[in-house]
């Protein structure tokens, strides 16, 4: 029997764009609904169907982890999957270091960290992931840049062709070894340096990365039509959608 393995879902944002497209009563970003569930119920649904994994961290924000109690939205987590929940920090690798933290504190142990925006989420491409980190160290869900690309300066002047062959646009999930992760994350911390995905953090140590080429439906909502193409994708999809308790909100 393989090796049990960690998640932990990103869902701390407040995700100002896709509220500005949504209006003024939006909730936070991750528990914006999608055909009836939060994008944090479909992400928390997916990797907990992932083969490998036994354990899934919620990240959420600190007034929706203070509200949980009354609120049924642990309940529907809990539901999909989610195991525990802790609160997120000020920025994504605050809220990334939290999660991991919690789960269990087995240093070889594979984590892999996912954003709550990327409700669409194959379990089968999370489970590419762990396979390939768990065999080479640290792996990212990537796609394959397909367009030909262009370095510019600040006003737009083209300075060079980039060969699309060597770029990648990088997704979630992340992963890798629990103690690495950690120690990356630390290690970003006390240089004072902001990173933008796990990847980042590990490279800046040395940590060998590979990516692992995932779909082009595994997008970030990041705005209305993000959600209404999202929208348009599970319909396609069809299969059942994640499981709710009785008369709990999504």
């Amino acid at each position: 029997m393989s090796p049990g393995a960690s998640a932990v879902v990103v869902a701390a944002g407040l995700g100002r764009r896709l509220a500005a497209g949504l209006g003024p009563s939006a909730p936070r970003k991750a528990l914006v609904s999608l055909r009836g569930h939060s994008l944090v119920a479909w992400s928390t649904w997916a990797l907990a169907r992932a083969e490998g994994i036994d354990e899934v961290v919620v990240v959420l924000h600190p007034d929706e982890l203070a509200a949980l109690p009354g609120s049924g939205l642990g309940a529907v987590l809990e539901a999909a999957g989610a195991t525990a929940f802790v609160a997120g920090g000020e920025r994504r690798q605050d809220s990334v270091r939290n999660g991991v933290q919690a789960t269990r504190a087995e240093a070889e142990r594979a984590v892999l960290v996912h954003d709550a925006a990327r409700p669409l989420l194959d379990p089968a491409d999370a489970a590419r992931v762990l396979a390939t980190a768990r065999e080479r160290g640290g792996a990212v869900l990537a796609v394959p840049m397909r367009d030909t690309t262009k370095r510019v300066d600040a006003e737009g002047r083209i300075l060079e062709t980039v060969p699309r062959e060597v770029l990648w646009r990088a997704q979630t999930p992340q992963a890798a070894p629990r103690g690495k992760l950690l120690a990356a994350l630390d290690a970003a911390d006390r240089d004072g340096v902001t990173v933008t995905d796990e990847a980042a953090a590990l490279e800046r140590l040395g940590e060998a990365v590979f990516v692992v080429e995932g779909p082009e439906s595994n997008f970030k909502v990041t705005t209305a039509e993000d959600l209404r193409a999202a929208e348009r994708v599970l319909r396609e999809r069809g299969g059942p959608p994640p499981p709710r308790p009785a008369g709990a909100a999504p």
